[in-house]
């Protein structure tokens, strides 16, 4: 009985020991300490961003008022073609809207723009598989690509005399 009770005890040290690895490699992850995440209604009116927008801020932390699934992915994942990179999500995730604020731990050092998206895309990942229950893979796939060719006549493009400015200014309609 004493042989089975150090094995069950070997056995017991060895659980624990993965446990505790498991529990570090978790605990290296960077994540948000604080996260706010609310669905948008679909009738909400509709919200105009700049050009150069981005909900990566200085400091770690994460601000968007309308962000879609979609669009977390293809940030935390740095995905530049969502429609063809991304696939098999459901509908909801390109047409639900959340209104998502995170910020990380007061500690969180302050860090060049570079290296802080890199973190915040970290933490991001790290969001979605919680919070949204995200898994994923990755894997290549053969699509037809197109080669563009010069013509054999050359560039086919004429030079245009420039436009000619109007003689008084009037109101565009």
């Amino acid at each position: 009985m004493s042989t089975s009770r150090s094995g069950w005890r070997r056995s017991a040290v060895r659980s624990s020991a993965a446990l505790l690895l498991c529990l570090a490699a978790a605990a290296q992850v960077p994540r948000f300490d604080v996260v706010s995440i609310r669905p948008v209604p679909a009738n909400a009116p509709p919200v105009e961003t700049d050009v150069f927008f981005t909900p990566v801020l200085p400091g770690g932390r994460y601000i968007d008022s309308r962000a879609n699934l979609l669009t977390m992915i293809a940030i935390a994942y740095n995905v530049k073609n969502v429609s063809n990179q991304l696939v098999g999500l459901p509908k909801w995730a390109k047409d639900q809207s959340f209104s998502i604020a995170a910020k990380p731990a007061a500690d969180f050092a302050l860090l060049s723009t570079s290296e802080n998206l890199e973190q915040v895309r970290l933490m991001l990942r790290a969001m979605l598989a919680e919070r949204f229950s995200l898994r994923l893979h990755t894997e290549t796939r053969r699509e037809t690509i197109f080669a563009l060719e010069l013509a054999k006549n050359g560039i086919g493009l004429k030079q245009v005399d420039p436009p000619v400015p109007p003689e008084r200014e009037q109101p565009v309609g």
